[in-house]
This record gives C-alpha cells, sequence and structure tokens, in this order.
C-alpha cells in the first residue's frame, strides 16, 4: 500500500542551536516507501535530550560518590577498630622495654636491642595516630581562627623544611578569611598536601597556595553530597609537579594506595586519606584536578559562619 513505512532505529548527534549553545538530539527515523517497495522519503522526529542527559549523569555521579563513601566508611571504622588494639599492644612494648632498658647496665650489649625495640615502637606508635585519624577517632578542636594568618605562619615553616628548589608563593586573596576548624588539624591537612607537592616536583618548580571567597551553585552542590550552597573559603594548594592521570585520580584517597615504589619507606598511603578523614569530619569539600606533566591543584572548600550550612 503507498505511503507504508518501516521504523528505523534512535540514534543521537549533537547539534548546535540558534543560540550556540551544543544540545543532544535523540532521532526516530521512519523510511517511506512507494508501491514498488522503493524508499521515496524520510520521515526523522528528533527529540532534545540534553538536559535528560545531563540528569543521569549527575545521578551517576552523586551515586558514585556515595558508594565512595560508604566505602572509606567502612574501611575507617575498620581501621580505627584495629589501630586501638594495635595501640594497645604497642604501650605494653614500650612500657615493658623501658621498664627492662632501666634494669639493664648501660654497658650490656643488650641495650642496644633494647633502644631498637623502643624506637621501633614508638615508630609504630606514630603510624597509629595515622591510622585512627584516618579512622575518625581522634577529637577535634574546632575554633574561630584567621585562615590567612595560619597559612602565613605555616608557610614560615614549609620554607625550612621543603627542598631549596622549591619555591613557595603565597596568594592570599580572601577578604573573609576566618573559618571554624581545629587549627592543628588543618596544619596536618596543608603539611600532608605540601610534602606531596614537593614530592612530585623532585628538581624544583613552585608550590602556591592560595585563598579567596567564593559562593557555591546549587549544580556544583547537587554534584558533591554534603555540601549545600552558599558563601565559602576556598583553599588552594597548587604545584607544576608531574601531575596525575585519571586513574590515579580516582584512587588517591584510598587508605595504603601510594604513587611511590613498592617498598618505599617515604610514606604509608594515608596521608591524602587522613586528609579527606579531617575535612570530611569538618564538613569541608576537598577537590583534586591534575594532568600529567601539568601539575596538580588541590581545593578544600571552608564554609564561612552563617553560610554553606
Amino acid at each position: 500500500m503507498e505511503g507504508d513505512a518501516e521504523v528505523g532505529k534512535f540514534y543521537e548527534n549533537n547539534v548546535i542551536n540558534s543560540s550556540a549553545e551544543l544540545r543532544s538530539i535523540q532521532w526516530n527515523n521512519t523510511r517511506v516507501f512507494n508501491d514498488e517497495g522503493l524508499v521515496v522519503g524520510t520521515i526523522s522526529c528528533g527529540t532534545d535530550v540534553t538536559e535528560q542527559k545531563k540528569s543521569e549523569a549527575e545521578k551517576q555521579a552523586i551515586q558514585a560518590q556515595l558508594f565512595q563513601s560508604q566505602k572509606m566508611e567502612a574501611i575507617g571504622t575498620l581501621v580505627g577498630g584495629i589501630a586501638h588494639d594495635f595501640n594497645n599492644m604497642l604501650q605494653a612494648i614500650l612500657g615493658y622495654s623501658e621498664l627492662l632498658s632501666e634494669e639493664i647496665s648501660l654497658g650490656n650489649r643488650g641495650q642496644h636491642e633494647i633502644n631498637t625495640i623502643v624506637q621501633t615502637a614508638k615508630g609504630g606508635a606514630e603510624l597509629v595516630k595515622k591510622l585512627m585519624a584516618f579512622g575518625q577517632q581522634a577529637f577535634t578542636f574546632p575554633v574561630k581562627f584567621d585562615l590567612n594568618r595560619q597559612i602565613e605562619e605555616l608557610g614560615i615553616l614549609l620554607n625550612r623544611t621543603l627542598p631549596e628548589e622549591v619555591r613557595i608563593v603565597l596568594n592570599l586573596n580572601a577578604e573573609k578569611p576566618t573559618v571554624k576548624a581545629d587549627p592543628n588539624q588543618i596544619d596536618q591537612c596543608v603539611m600532608n598536601l605540601a610534602i606531596n607537592a614537593s614530592e612530585a616536583m623532585p628538581d624544583g618548580g613552585v608550590l602556591t597556595i592560595g585563598t579567596k571567597n567564593i559562593n557555591l551553585s546549587k549544580e556544583f552542590c547537587a554534584l558533591n553530597p554534603g555540601i549545600t550552597p552558599g558563601s565559602y573559603l576556598a583553599m588552594t594548594v597548587s604545584d607544576t609537579g608531574r601531575g596525575m592521570d585519571e586513574k590515579t585520580l580516582a584512587r588517591i584517597y584510598e587508605p595504603f594506595y601510594s604513587t611511590k615504589q613498592r617498598g618505599s619507606t617515604r610514606g604509608t598511603g594515608l596521608g591524602l586519606s587522613v586528609v579527606k578523614g579531617i575535612l570530611d569530619k569538618h564538613g569541608s569539600l576537598i577537590e583534586c584536578k591534575s594532568r600529567p606533566s601539568e601539575g596538580t591543584t588541590f581545593t578544600i572548600f571552608f564554609p564561612l559562619e552563617g553560610d554553606g550550612q
């Protein structure tokens, strides 16, 4: 019969509309045949699915972050419990070793071995502190303080501790630099990020720490569960180092994951996990952007008093 049609498959392509916006269009083509069975035309019906695809992408991103958060919480609970028990064992080793050391004369051949036991146990105790911080078992004492001033003071320490080849630049432009947090734990976060940045620049480079006030939009917060739109203080820690690829970037907050060579004594793979745990406890967000050979930038968003809560 003339006008019989055959329904084609759906397909999508991108088009630019009259407002110069890129839109995703889903097409349904219908081929029209004549009485001899030859195709004489096509009826095309296009549906704009841009917002639908955007909504689906946001949903997938939120689900992925929720899964990661649940996984980290479970690991944190496990690690915190193990660290607590391990700490009790270490304290017993330290206690009895120090008692034994006092009972043995300084000339005794066993004195060196006992001292080694004590120092090793103390090293284990330091690792336990990191484990407990990761497991969010450490106490937090938040107070209001000027983050700009805190960074200036920390910059003096970094200049003394980081290699001379690393140049430190402070861009402290926040007009409202007061945040409510535990200053000691924030220092720990900045130090961890700065040391990582330094190690990413073995031949030297520039480490930049900056602050500025920003407003986070509903769209941004929709992709980052746990924070709400409002005024924030953004602190950035940037380096000009080797950067990271997407595969590495996806795992940087995993406990015990490290880009250092296996067997290296330079790190435990807990540094960024501890930073993430501290900031989660403060209700702050950390974001990382990096590309190979183009450096890395960490941004921490602190909610300002009365906003972003």
